[in-house]
């Protein structure tokens, strides 16, 4: 199974050229417990958290199991869709600048600031 079922579900509902809408403003109170596998990082201790997970190799054990369950959808994505998920694949496996490169043309981006740096870091370490 995905590690977080909700953001497979955007990735295969986009993917295959859903419709994907977002509403700013919450209309659902995020829940939190003791088990939750990611916080919702909005302070700086979560913030930090996140860092020494990435540098651990969190991310990128998260990716091979977020890669086996969108390989699992990949009859519906669209050729475009494939085609990113099949440059992030090969990314991966590959020296800085030829990862670099790849992830760029992957077209993988965060909505935040931090998220966008984060990632960078990540894929500079090789940690993605």
């Amino acid at each position: 199974p995905p590690v977080s079922h909700d953001w497979w579900a955007y990735q295969i509902i986009s993917g295959a050229g859903g419709r994907v809408l977002f509403d700013s403003a919450p209309q659902v109170i995020y829940r939190q417990h003791k088990r939750n596998l990611v916080g919702s990082g909005m302070g700086p201790r979560a913030k930090l958290k996140r860092i020494v997970r990435l540098l651990k190799g969190d991310l990128k054990q998260y990716s091979d199991i977020n890669i086996r369950a969108l390989q699992s959808g990949r009859a519906q994505l669209t050729d475009e869709a494939k085609q990113s998920l099949d440059h992030f694949v090969e990314a991966r496996n590959r020296k800085i600048l030829r990862r670099t490169w790849s992830m760029r043309s992957a077209k993988i981006y965060r909505q935040t600031t931090f998220g966008t740096i984060a990632l960078g870091a990540a894929v500079i370490l090789a940690r993605v």
